[in-house]
């Protein structure tokens, strides 16, 4: 199975555009789309919704935008849903038509020549840290790191063998009563609806399918039409990871929202980092342990000191697991939806460990919204990571890839990075367990 964008690409060559312009920028805004599907996790079946302020964004050029749209719907590119909802501030969906998920789209049009595949250069660099506040001085460092650092990012031969046997376990899915969630998010084809638990369930049973859960989100569906289309999906998302890094199609912005960095390592998925080679060398990742929660504990002193001690040292999840009689992994899950989620009685369990902890929290959730607090935890993350840390690394000469909280280090180095990065720790006070996973 080609990569979608491979399969993107074909489909637009074959048009006669009236302009070179407006292909790119038509090539550039499937991309953008598909970037979308990315942090989705796939679930390509499902339109994105997408707002003509969204669009304008990406196309750039507000008098090409109608033509653009036009072009690829009526190629069957893209596929539109118009059943958008004001109310609930939902624009009109697209998706890709089924041919360009299956490869099978230059069948469509039998009047052009096979068109050859040929890399996608149109797709330049893009960055917005121009645009940024006095947060990032050392652009040019930066600039550098992307445009020289990423010219010696290769995948070795062997990830190509593990994507087409790769298929997501069924330890990794909850199926039905397996699901512990009071409320849960089930995934349809336009929007995702909020669900109790038991209705949810109810709902499965009324279509004779399953209720299944996997990484958070729950869909309605049978057990191994879901392992299989789902693998798919995930397929298709590591095949255009590689083809980003072959073609050297690199991207890096800043998140308006958290301050965020974003570009190409930060959407990667864990598992592909163990076939990346950095000049040859592998990366090796350096984090901080419960690294949210121990920023947090940096912020302010309102917290409780069992609470502070065990964010620092690395050991949250594992008190919570033992005191709640829950797995660590289930502990960590927990601390996330009580710290991020809205305020609910199901959390008191958290709250009777942290008292003051969950006090601080709770209260900054209903001053500013709850959805403020983890916005909170990473813009401070991003100052401590991106505006302090990453200069420091990269005024020493070192070069490392920044994922949110972890750095990522050639092989070589890991020890010398580490001490570096705990150096500067220690020089601003920072108190946390820098691991190297």
């Amino acid at each position: 199975m080609k990569s979608i964008l491979k399969n993107i690409k074909i489909a637009i060559d074959a048009i006669e555009w009236t302009s070179q312009t407006k292909k790119e920028k038509a090539l550039n805004f499937c991309i953008s789309i598909f970037d979308l599907y990315i942090k989705d996790g796939g679930d390509y079946y499902k339109y994105q919704s997408l707002s003509s302020k969204w669009i304008q964004n990406n196309i750039k050029t507000k008098d090409y935008i109608k033509e653009i749209k036009d072009t690829l719907v009526n190629n069957y590119i893209l596929e539109i849903n118009s059943s958008y909802n004001v109310a609930k501030h939902l624009s009109k969906g697209y998706r890709f038509n089924t041919s360009i998920i299956n490869g099978d789209y230059t069948l469509m049009f039998p009047m052009f020549p096979k068109q050859s595949f040929k890399p996608i250069y149109t797709y330049s660099t893009y960055s917005t840290l121009s645009n940024l506040s006095p947060l990032l001085p050392l652009f040019p460092t930066l600039e550098t790191l992307i445009n020289k650092g990423f010219q010696k990012l290769t995948f070795v031969p062997e990830i190509r063998n593990y994507i087409d046997n790769f298929y997501i376990k069924e330890d990794d899915l909850l199926i039905d009563n397996d699901i512990k969630d009071m409320f849960v998010y089930v995934v349809f084809d336009t929007e995702k609806y909020r669900y109790s638990l038991d209705k949810a369930l109810m709902l499965a049973k009324e279509m004779n399918l399953n209720l299944i859960q996997y990484n958070k989100k729950c869909y309605i569906d049978n057990k191994y039409n879901f392992i299989i289309r789902k693998s798919n999906d995930l397929r298709l998302i590591y095949r255009k990871t590689i083809f980003d890094i072959d073609n050297k199609l690199f991207r890096i912005s800043r998140n308006e929202t958290n301050n965020r960095l974003d570009y190409n390592l930060t959407n990667m998925y864990s598992e592909l980092f163990e076939f990346i080679r950095f000049d040859g060398e592998k990366l090796i990742e350096l984090d901080i342990s419960n690294a949210q929660f121990a920023i947090l504990t940096n912020l302010t002193q309102e917290l409780d000191n069992d609470f502070i001690e065990l964010s620092q040292k690395g050991g949250l999840y594992k008190y919570i697991s033992e005191n709640i009689n829950i797995t660590e992994k289930e502990g960590k899950y927990k601390m996330f939806n009580v710290s991020f989620d809205k305020i609910k009685e199901e959390q008191d369990d958290i709250r009777n460990l942290f008292p003051l902890t969950m006090k601080f929290i709770d209260e900054y959730k209903k001053e500013n919204g709850y959805k403020m607090f983890s916005n909170l935890l990473q813009k401070a993350e991003s100052k401590l990571m991106i505006d302090g840390l990453l200069n420091y690394l990269l005024q020493k000469g070192y070069e490392i890839f920044p994922i949110h909280d972890a750095i990522r280090c050639r092989e070589s180095q890991t020890e010398i990075v580490k001490k570096e990065i705990e150096k500067y720790f220690n020089k601003i006070n920072f108190k946390c367990n820098l691991r190297i996973k």
